[in-house]
């Protein structure tokens, strides 16, 4: 890896150990939607996902990062991001389910997170909200591609927020994408879901950043709950994240899984 400045730019020993970390978090994240039925428990998606990565030599990157007790986080509804899987939380019909993951692989780290319903929308809007965020990340993935080399991560920022705003959502601001490093999951540079076109550090081949628009409708005031590591906001939030790597003119989404859609 080549260090620039405040961050890496890695090298293709760590694209491979990636790769592997990626493809792992892909099938853990698939497996947690198709285990996620009515009367689960949040505990028991958890432990499913835990006992994947392990069988495949991954390392669950946020199981103790910072004090965070499990290998998942699991959100429900007014839950945004960081929630803490639990015995006695059952999800049910109608719920709007975010797990957010982390696998590494020597020392390589793969993020990701999807969100889905339990059963079926009890609301059309969350639909639209879900479906509005995952286009978001996609379309600006696809932009990021196309001028790698002269985009700035303002230029990412503004378009999902304007992606937001197309919808009638709103993006949380304090809750950002990131960079990567060696065996360290949030590192700079930060991906704002907001910014200003022509502004920011350029996106250049080498970088590995996680985007991860977090969309609401309504108020974007959160709280933490009384675990200590849940975030909660005043509605229903969506929450999309891919880690992808920068090559000389094309964009590798890292978490990208089979049949990937949302619903």
């Amino acid at each position: 890896m080549k260090f620039n400045g405040f961050f890496s730019l890695k090298d293709n020993v760590w694209l491979e150990n990636q790769r592997y970390a990626g493809k792992v978090l892909a099938q853990t994240l698939s497996i947690a939607e198709d285990f996620a039925k009515e009367g689960v428990s949040t505990s028991s998606i958890d432990k499913v996902c835990e006992d994947f990565i392990l069988s495949n030599k991954g390392k669950p990157t946020f199981k103790g990062y910072t004090g965070f007790p499990t290998t998942t986080c699991i959100s429900i509804n007014e839950e945004v991001v960081h929630g803490v899987p639990k015995d006695n939380v059952f999800l049910k019909y109608g719920d709007i389910v975010k797990v957010d993951c982390g696998v590494t692989y020597n020392g390589a780290i793969a993020d990701s997170a999807i969100s889905f319903v339990v059963g079926d929308y009890i609301d059309s809007r969350h639909k639209e909200l879900l479906v509005g965020c995952k286009d978001s990340l996609d379309k600006v993935i696809d932009l990021i591609g196309r001028k790698i080399g002269s985009i700035r991560l303002g230029d990412v920022g503004h378009f999902i927020k304007r992606e937001a705003s197309r919808i009638g959502a709103s993006s949380i601001k304090e809750l950002t994408g990131h960079g990567l490093e060696l065996d360290t999951p949030h590192w700079y540079p930060p991906v704002y879901n907001y910014g200003d076109k022509n502004r920011g550090i350029v996106l250049v081949p080498g970088m590995t950043i996680c985007i991860e628009p977090i969309f609401v409708f309504g108020g974007t005031d959160t709280y933490i709950k009384e675990d200590k590591f849940t975030i909660a906001a005043e509605s229903v939030g969506i929450h999309w994240e891919h880690t992808i790597f920068l090559h000389n003119d094309s964009v590798e989404i890292i978490t990208k899984r089979d049949n990937e859609k949302s619903k």
